[in-house]
């Protein structure tokens, strides 16, 4: 951090600092300069309340910019009534607020807030308690009143002296990838030496649950991608543990549990754990994590999952129509009395991807809680975002990562409802690989990899509330080769108690043959998004991948989406087979499976815009799903009995849809204006590169 200002920056505090005037982006991208040279600094930072100009993470330090000669506390701001003072000071306190709101383990230092004004050479700057209530929120005198005309040392002195506070760990940054390449690097030597039956039933795992997705990875790219996707689950899952302020342990279950036995696999796991321990996860308002895996994971494999990443800004806009506050008032309160997901109620992105829609669904519902139940604690308001927002993706890696995306939402530990598997809910059986499955009306099958040993897990076992602290009591007493202790089949009737008995006897016998550390994350994962399809949600957010059905590799998924688009009957007529895209299944089907009242329940999802007038989604708009006047975006205006309207900006990347609906799958039988009411499209047809999020 330089102590003096460099060559490069002589010019920027010369603006700053001369007589004469300045615009006030001139003076905001100076101050910019100098600021950036001692640490981060974020330019029109969203405050929860507008957004201000120039704002230091992890330093509580906001400042409101001005043009030469147009800066004063008296002077009006920028709402009706409201002074350049009262402007700081609404910045300052909807930022507080939600630092309190969103931190899990605030610095104990009690730095104070720092708001100022300015227009480059006049300042002005008041201090507020790192926590307070309205009797700090009035009129004020400035902590300093300050010129620095002509004084460029001074000010660049008075700039690193606001940039080298402190308020607790630095912000991890925007895309943190770069922190973790050198660790990838070694995971190819670990790997190398790592051996056993247990390490074979982890990758022969890994393989089968991405084939499941329909894709097949090539024989020469499978360590090299088993090998990232194992990087990424431990980094997911240690971010998770330092938002729990838990200890280092080994990075757990599922198809990374290798790391645990292999040589060096637990320096390196420690390694891990210490960089993420280094940064507050918590407190940016972004889904960081897509960022470490769209660098990690090269774009031609994410290309084949059709994974194309949404903006925050996008989701967040998408998530506050669909959330509104009727549903947030009515979703809270039966969270809180149930002190469980509520049946019927609950909001799910059955395509969840790295949790973009997770994040700002859950910081959605935690900003409304104390609107509706004053006196909940943190701890109160993670379990009802934990009851109320969802997540299913096909994608095993993208599932922890969401559920630490998830994580970093709420206030508190809680468990996160994310869940890997297939929210078409297509497999009603499994390819063969590591394990079988049959889901049948009461209960599922499963069988180990040889096929010898079969077991059912009934549904009222699943459908439980303590559903996963079962599980893990079920398949610890197997690892362990110890009888089923009986709280894992407390209150359930002797059919169902004998099934669970029958599963705990065939998993000991599993495990003692194949190794442990799959089962609970396998069986869990299976099992959860069905458990949600029987529950039902009345809110849907999502963006489906973006994948044409020829691109899809594996035969028996690929004739499953056919067969799926006929029943549903949006399969293209002949020559627009190859192209139909399987995101217009996803709406159709989801909303099928998961809404509780398809006909009247909201649902967004983020479509190409090709499902506007493609012929490959002719079919797809014929069964009610587009309003009568389809049109890309432009100006803005709503067409003459169009049920479309558009908000996004001329310049979003990428042709695209958003489309908010209360239809059912099937077509249902109404008039041009009753479609119109109910049926909305948001577009944009401005063609560039994709930022779209599956």
């Amino acid at each position: 951090m330089p102590r003096k200002p460099t060559a490069s920056l002589k010019k920027h505090l010369q603006v700053l600092t001369r007589s004469g005037a300045a615009s006030e982006p001139e003076v905001q991208n100076a101050l910019h300069e100098v600021l950036a040279a001692y640490g981060e600094v974020l330019l029109q930072h969203q405050t929860g309340d507008g957004p201000c100009d120039l704002f230091l993470p992890a330093r509580r330090v906001v400042i409101e910019v001005k043009e030469r000669g147009a800066a004063g506390p008296d002077l009006p701001g920028s709402q009706p009534g409201e002074t350049q003072f009262g402007q700081v000071r609404r910045y300052v306190l909807a930022l507080r607020e939600r630092e309190l709101r969103n931190s899990r383990a605030l610095d104990d230092s009690g730095i104070p807030w720092i708001g100022a004004l300015t227009d480059g050479v006049r300042w002005w700057a008041w201090e507020w308690a790192a926590a307070g209530d309205a009797a700090d929120c009035g009129p004020h005198e400035p902590l300093y009143e300050q010129q620095f005309e002509g004084a460029p040392d001074a000010l660049a002195d008075a700039c690193r002296r606001l940039a080298e506070r402190s308020a607790g760990k630095p912000w991890v940054p925007a895309n943190p990838a770069n922190l973790f390449h050198a660790l990838r690097d070694r995971l190819d030597e670990i790997w190398q030496n790592a051996a056993g039956e247990s390490a074979a039933t982890q990758v022969r795992l890994w393989h089968d649950l991405v084939r499941g997705s329909g894709i097949e990875v090539a024989d020469e790219r499978r360590d090299s991608l088993f090998l990232d996707h194992c990087l990424l689950v431990a980094l997911a899952r240690y971010v998770s543990r330092s938002l729990d302020d838990a200890p280092y342990e080994p990075p757990g279950d599922g198809f990374i549990a290798w790391l645990a036995d292999a040589p060096g696999g637990g320096q390196w796991s420690n390694d891990l754990f210490a960089i993420v321990e280094r940064y507050d996860w918590g407190a940016r308002e972004a889904d960081v994590l897509r960022n470490v895996y769209m660098d990690i994971v090269p774009k031609a494999d994410r290309k084949l999952y059709g994974e194309y990443y949404t903006p925050d800004w996008l989701a967040h806009l998408i998530v506050e129509e669909t959330l509104d506050d009727d549903w947030l008032r009515g979703a809270i309160l039966a969270a809180h009395s149930a002190g469980a997901p509520p049946p019927g109620i609950g909001a799910l992105d059955p395509t969840c991807g790295s949790g973009t829609f997770l994040f700002h669904a859950a910081r959605r519902v935690i900003a409304a809680i104390p609107r509706f139940l004053p006196s909940a604690d943190a701890a109160a308001q993670a379990r009802i975002a934990g009851h109320l927002v969802h997540g299913i993706d096909i994608h095993p890696v993208a599932v922890e990562m969401a559920r630490a995306t998830l994580r970093r939402a709420l206030p508190a530990p809680a468990e996160p409802s994310v869940h890997q598997g297939d929210a078409l809910l297509m497999s009603d059986t499994a390819a063969p690989g590591l394990t079988g499955h049959i889901f049948n009306p009461d209960e599922s099958e499963f069988s180990a990899p040889d096929g010898g040993h079969r077991f059912h897990v009934p549904h009222a076992f699943t459908d439980l509330p303590d559903f996963a602290t079962r599980l893990n009591e079920l398949v610890q007493a197997a690892c362990d080769g110890v009888p089923l202790p009986a709280s894992a089949t407390l209150g359930m009737d002797a059919d169902d108690t004998a099934w669970v008995r029958d599963a705990h006897n065939a998993l000991t016998q599993i495990i003692e043959q194949h190794g442990d550390g799959v089962w609970a994350w396998y069986i869990r994962n299976q099992l959860m998004p069905r458990a949600i399809a029987r529950r039902k949600v009345n809110r849907i957010v999502a963006n489906p991948p973006w994948l044409r059905w020829n691109e899809i590799q594996t035969s028996p998924r690929k004739e499953n989406v056919r067969e799926l688009a006929q029943l549903r009957s949006i399969w293209p007529a002949a020559k627009a087979q190859t192209g139909f895209d399987i995101g217009g299944l996803f709406v159709v089907e989801t909303r099928e499976r998961f809404l509780g009242n398809p006909k009247n329940d909201p649902s967004a999802y983020v479509l190409n815009a090709a499902a506007l007038k493609s012929e490959n989604w002719r079919a797809f708009r014929a069964q009610g799903f587009a309003g009568s006047g389809e049109r890309g975006a432009g100006s803005g205006e709503r067409g003459a009995g169009s049920g479309e309207r558009s908000i996004l900006p001329a310049r979003i990347p990428m042709a695209k849809c958003w489309r908010r609906a209360r239809l059912p799958a099937r077509r249902r039988a109404s008039s041009d204006c009753e479609t119109s009411r109910r049926d909305e499209w948001y577009s944009s047809t401005r063609k560039s590169r994709s930022i779209h999020q599956h």
